[in-house]
């Protein structure tokens, strides 16, 4: 990293993830980078809460590595409050040093209806196979318990049950064989009922939410997370959680629903309220895809970023000014 800011001489670094964050902010400065800054989409490990002797371990050495790296960052993004006051409240960061930005933005354009690969959603169509008359209740995911598979599951034991032949729940989303959280291939191959199906990894997204009616995120935490706002910008629905990173992303009862954290009755509650009415999916889904182009798009995320985290508009007189090449250049 140290030779790569060297050869290149940057005016400004932006860094992402724990890892490049701490590693990054080091070697920047070193390397006399004019101004470095940091997204921090997630907190992960630093957070307390994570149990496991290996986790605590590992959450202690992060923590150390981020009092000596924070120091040498201009300006940290957050994606939600909650991250955001836990690094203030820690004095990882002062308030002044940090920018809050929801998401990293999505192209209304790009994830929309016209935008649709015939082929990719032909792929998609024959990966599902026939639905029936059943709404396809959609979750984007690793496959690991934080996230709320489980939950999910569960979720969709219960809507069959009350509902049978109504809904189907799939699970887009891979295992992650190295996170002890994950669930295994077994498992979720054991799940499957006539209402469930684990579809495994998917690198078609957008057709996957196209053809879904409903997407769903029961996540325990998170930065904010990009497969909702895609949810959203196609029109969809969605059922998230009362949890740091899903709950702005929901006016109650407007675009969708919010559920408490681990509650697999709720969100069996709240989806079920969503496959019994179409009308109401519409309505719902007009307006998630009206508050991701007003709040989330990628356009109003970027000019925020140059605006506010780079600073660029400041250095150069007006944040409506194009920066010229030598500052731009990252």
């Amino acid at each position: 990293l140290w030779r790569l800011f060297m050869t290149g001489r940057y005016d400004l670094v932006h860094l992402f993830q724990n890892k490049v964050i701490v590693y990054g902010a080091m070697t920047a400065k070193l390397a006399g980078v004019r101004r470095v800054c940091a997204s921090s989409t997630g907190i992960g490990y630093i957070t307390n809460d994570i149990p496991g002797l290996k986790n605590r371990i590992v959450a202690f050495i992060t923590r150390a590595l981020y009092r000596l790296s924070m120091p040498r960052i201009d300006k940290v993004l957050f994606q939600n409050e909650y991250d955001r006051d836990h690094l203030v409240a820690a004095s990882f960061v002062s308030q002044e040093r940090t920018v809050l930005i929801r998401g990293s933005g999505v192209n209304p354009d790009e994830f929309s209806d016209s935008a649709i690969d015939p082929r990719a959603s032909a792929i998609i169509e024959k990966r599902l196979g026939d639905t029936g008359q059943r709404v396809v209740v959609a979750m984007v995911a690793r496959a690991v318990l934080t996230k709320g598979v489980a939950e999910f599951i569960d979720a969709a034991r219960q809507v069959e049950k009350r509902q049978p032949g109504r809904a189907l729940f799939v699970l887009w989303g891979d295992v992650e064989d190295d996170n002890p959280e994950t669930l295994t291939p077994a498992a979720l191959r054991a799940s499957e009922h006539a209402g469930f199906r684990w579809m495994g990894w998917c690198d078609t997204i957008r057709e996957a939410l196209h053809a879904a009616d409903i997407v769903a995120l029961p996540s325990y935490r998170e930065g904010t997370p990009r497969s909702m706002l895609e949810a959203m910008a196609m029109a969809k629905p969605i059922v998230t959680t009362h949890a740091p990173g899903c709950d702005a992303l929901v006016d109650e009862g407007h675009n969708g629903f919010l559920v408490p954290v681990r509650d697999a009755d709720a969100l069996a509650t709240a989806v079920e309220k969503l496959v019994v009415d179409a009308d109401l999916r519409r309505q719902l889904g007009i307006a998630s895809r009206e508050k991701c182009r007003t709040e989330f798009s990628d356009e109003i995320v970027v000019r925020r970023i140059i605006a506010e985290l780079y600073e660029i508009g400041a250095e150069l007189g007006g944040t409506d000014a194009q920066p010229a090449p030598e500052t731009a250049r990252a």
